[in-house]
This record gives structure tokens, sequence and C-alpha cells, in this order.
């Protein structure tokens, strides 16, 4: 969720509408996941639906590999600092009104020991992937799908297929992680080839394979209903990484120059810590109005909400902006160094 740095050094709109698009997917899907679905296990379309909105994660990594991630200092401080303040706000927020209970020091030792794991598989990535996209770029084409073969057969095959190797299962790790990072670099190296292709294609085909799944998965049994889960779930499964990309293309062709987005879509990253660190006060508002709406209501409640906690964690963002300039600055005094030192 750190903004990859590239040769452009202009945002593309297109791709920041992605950001916030695939964010967007996050939030709703974790109402789906800890709300709708626990509170209503006789309904299994609320299970089929998350499905297709399990593309978030995936989507926020193939634009990283898309623009390729660039060491800085500042896009360091930019994930440490964010990531530090804000889940130990929350937590001394919650310990202030008697929510949560401080268990010892661990709970102030974010990077390697919370649960928010896409936090150190993200910053494990971020510290390897300039060093993969040099050496990537270096390959031949029949190099670099000998590469995607080898690392799709263990992320697809030994990881979720047969799910053999326990490091592997569900995708939450730095091996899928590279894999997805390198769809993405792959995407941009052959966005002309896939000119050929109308846009409307990829969509129909998106919403095609969100059909199938979705029905294909209340209409069968329970040995069907466990196989399609496990080609269209996991964050390693192939059909959501087909449904990634299929989604990926069109917003890379759309033609958008909005500093307002780029503006929003900065805060992408603030969003995901403090919806996950705020997450029971998410929760009290739903299961309020969940006493209040009948399901299709509640369903629609929880789409419009999902804008509502964005627009509120960006807004406390931006409050906060003076903070992250300053970080910034500092950073940039590392930077300065670095690129200096690195020259002699």
């Amino acid at each position: 969720m750190i903004m990859s740095q590239s040769a452009k050094l202009l945002r593309q709109s297109n791709y920041e509408l992605l950001r916030l698009f695939s964010m967007f997917l996050i939030v709703w899907y974790h109402m789906f996941m800890f709300v709708l679905y626990p509170d209503y296990p006789d309904r299994p379309v609320f299970w089929a639906a998350m499905m297709p909105i399990h593309a978030g994660v995936p989507l926020f990594v193939m634009i990283s590999g898309y623009f390729c991630i660039r060491f800085s200092f500042k896009s360091l401080s930019t994930l440490l600092s964010r990531t530090y303040f804000y889940v130990i706000a929350m937590l001394l927020i919650g310990i202030a009104l008697g929510q949560n209970t401080l268990k010892g020091i661990s709970d102030f030792q974010i990077i390697g020991l919370n649960k928010l794991w896409f936090i150190n598989t993200y910053l494990c990535l971020y510290l390897v992937a300039p060093a993969i996209t040099s050496y990537f770029l270096t390959l031949t084409s029949r190099q670099r799908w000998v590469l995607m073969c080898g690392l799709a057969f263990f992320t697809f095959y030994v990881g979720d297929i047969k799910m053999s190797d326990p490091a592997l299962v569900d995708g939450k790790n730095l091996l899928n992680f590279i894999f997805l990072y390198l769809i993405g670099s792959m995407l941009h190296l052959y966005e002309e080839q896939l000119k050929r292709f109308p846009t409307w294609m990829f969509l129909v085909a998106w919403i095609a394979l969100a059909v199938v799944l979705v029905s294909g998965w209340l209409s069968t049994g329970t040995f069907l209903q466990h196989r399609i889960w496990a080609l269209a779930f996991p964050y390693n499964s192939p059909l959501l990484l087909l449904g990634c990309i299929l989604l990926f293309v069109p917003f890379g062709r759309i033609r958008l120059q909005s500093p307002r987005i780029n503006w929003l879509a900065a805060s992408v990253f603030a969003i995901y810590l403090l919806h996950c660190a705020g997450w029971n006060y998410v929760t009290v508002v739903i299961r309020y109005f969940e006493s209040l709406l009948p399901i299709p209501a509640l369903v629609v409640f929880t789409f419009f909400f999902s804008f509502v906690v964005m627009a509120i964690c960006i807004l406390i963002d931006k409050l906060l902006s003076p903070l992250w300039d300053f970080i910034g600055t500092k950073a940039r005094r590392l930077d300065d160094w670095y690129n200096a030192t690195a020259t002699k």
C-alpha cells in the first residue's frame, strides 16, 4: 500500500482510482467476513459473494509491480510511521474506553508480532522488490516466462490446490507476494500486446467469471463447493488472480488525470490501518443497523458504509498531514545522504 515509485514521477490517476477501488473491496469484504456471514450462517450467499470481492490485496501488490518499487527512506518511513502511530493510537483508545487490555510490551511491537499480516509481508516485499526488479528486467522473454511458470506451480499447485506446504497455504506469504508483484510487472511489459483485446472483453469476462463462481458455489454440493472455494478465494488461487488481471487491465486504459483522486489515494494505507485497528467500532455501527434493517437493505447499507469508513479514515490521515510531512522531510535527508554516498 505504499505508493510505488517509478521513472514516471507523476501519479497516474487511473491507477490511483484502482487503489481506492481495491481498498473499498477490502473494507466491504471485511464486513462480509466478520459480520454478515457470522451473524447469518444460514445465508450461504454471503459466503459466495466474498469470492469476487476478495481481490483488494492482490490488486494492491500488482499495482506495486506495475510501477516497480524503488527503495527510499521516505517511503519506508511512510510504512513504518503510519503503522506504529495508528495501531498504537487505536490500542490506547481502546484501553481508555475499557475495550482493550494491555497484555504486555509486545502489544507495542507491531512489525513481526502484530496480527496485521499484510504489513509484515508487504514490508518484506518492499525490501526485496528493488533487487527482484533489477534481476527480472535483465531476463529474456523466455526466461521471464520460465520463472513465472515456476512461481505459478508453487503458488497455485503446492500452496493452493494440494496445500502440501503449510507455509504457502492461503497465499499470505512472501512467495505469493513476489508472484503477484511480478504479474504486475508482466502487465506493464506486455501492455502493448494486451491492447489487441478490447476493454469490454475484459469487463465481460470478469462479470462472467464472478457470476459462474457465485452461482456455481450456491448450486453445487459440499465437495464441489470446497473445490470452487480453493480455486477462487485464497490469495494464491488461480481464478482469483485471473479476476484481478481482468479488473486491472480496464483501469489501466481509463484516461484520467485528477489531482483530487491522487490526493485521496495518498491515504489508502491509512484506511487499511485505521479500519483494521478500529474494527470494533465499525462492527458496533453495523450491528446497530442490523437490528433495524432487513437483510437486503443491510447489504446495501454495508456497501455505502464502506465509503463512509474510508472517508473518515482519509479525513483523520489528512488532519495529521503536518506530522507525516515532518517525518517525510527528515526521511528525505536520509535519501539525499544515501544517494550522495551511492555515487562515490
